[in-house]
């Protein structure tokens, strides 16, 4: 008694479909394992870190995996895969990541990035202000740090999530609501910003950093005035060469620029020598005759102490707001889509493979016909 030959094939194809099937499976599963590193992260950060998601932020822990990823982190630098508990292998939309930075042992930064759904805590938030107001009291316990309670009171005093600045002796805190929200505290000498603490949420991602680890206040002194900076920078544009470079190599230069007022001068802070904030002039000049369409004038970054001209750029008049918010939060939706489109390309290839084994296997056994 013979077997009917369709039946075998279809016997051969579906051992097939398994076979590759869990080959496919094994290979990703393979290519997510972490990669061994010399430099091994320290273990007393990586328990800082956990106890930072755990007793700050409040996640809840429960509710998801954390894997270090050696690829990514070196000594003061961990990387975490934050995957949901329980999630499938090719569930790439529920993955996301902590990533921290140490300086001497002490936490700097840490950016937490979610999948679909959002940060999962501890206690559900009833608001991004009172979500913030407790992550910053929780944090004053965990450094013990007497100025951090200092910027809760301030937080405190502005009373809910609107724009709002709010001083206290030389702290400041500000807050700025668009269609992100960011808690900027600083320390605050002469009208200029130095270093702090910076909490940003936009979406279901969050980003803390305390900038007082690893920046330092140099001068505080301001010796040049907003008026005597502009007079500087117009004096350094009248010997100044702005250039264009076109798509097609064309460079244009413009020397004689001719100057029509002033659209903004800024007093702000950078970073000088070794990770020192010294006060800096951001003077913004309008030029008619600038190099090429839609550029609007030069700017002239001027060291506030000693009134030097550190450096020039160009800036535009065009509004890229909209772009830089769709920008960010692409990360949402790509995550979304990343999932998707791997799901897609996954289920696609593997019926063309199995497509052209089931044809092979037909090819096959046609030659075997007698």
């Amino acid at each position: 008694m013979t077997s009917h030959p369709d039946g075998v094939k279809l016997a051969h194809f579906r051992k097939v479909s398994v076979f590759v099937l869990i080959l496919l499976i094994s290979i990703s599963l393979v290519a997510q394992m972490p990669k061994t590193q010399a430099a091994t992260p320290n273990p007393g950060l990586q328990e800082k870190a956990l106890s930072f998601l755990r007793d700050v932020i409040q996640l809840d822990m429960s509710k998801y995996t954390l894997t270090l990823n050696d690829k990514f982190s070196e000594s003061n630098h961990l990387f975490f895969n934050l995957d949901l508990a329980n999630m499938s292998p090719f569930d790439f939309g529920g993955s996301g990541n902590a990533i921290f930075s140490f300086y001497d042992g002490v936490l700097g930064s840490c950016s937490l990035s979610s999948g679909y759904g959002g940060l999962l805590y501890l206690h559900p938030e009833l608001d991004y202000f009172n979500a913030t107001l407790g992550m910053v009291e929780r944090y004053q316990m965990w450094t013990n740090d007497s100025q951090v309670q200092e910027m809760a009171d301030l937080l405190k005093q502005a009373g809910s999530e609107r724009n709002a600045t709010e001083v206290s002796g030389n702290l400041t805190l500000r807050l700025s609501v668009q269609r992100y929200t960011q808690y900027a505290f600083y320390n605050t000498f002469n009208g200029a910003d130095y270093t702090g603490l910076t909490i940003f949420r936009g979406g279901p991602d969050l980003d803390f950093s305390d900038s007082r680890v690893y920046e330092k206040i140099g001068d505080t002194n301001i010796n040049v005035s907003k008026e005597q900076a502009i007079r500087i920078a117009e004096d350094y544009l009248k010997t100044y060469t702005a250039n264009a470079t076109f798509a097609n190599g064309t460079t244009i230069s413009v020397t004689d620029l001719n100057v029509t007022g002033v659209n903004g001068a800024i007093l702000q802070t950078t970073l000088k020598d070794n990770s020192t904030l010294y006060p800096e002039w951001n003077i913004q000049l309008n030029v008619s005759n600038m190099p090429a369409r839609g550029l609007q004038g030069i700017g002239v970054w001027i060291w506030a102490n000693d009134g030097t001209v550190i450096g020039a750029y160009q800036y535009t008049n065009a509004d890229f707001t909209s772009l830089f918010n769709a920008l960010f939060f692409f990360p949402l939706y790509s995550s979304l889509l990343f999932g998707l489109i791997f799901a897609v390309i996954f289920a696609v290839a593997l019926i063309v493979v199995l497509i052209f084994v089931f044809r092979k296997s037909n090819h096959n056994a046609d030659e075997k016909k007698p």
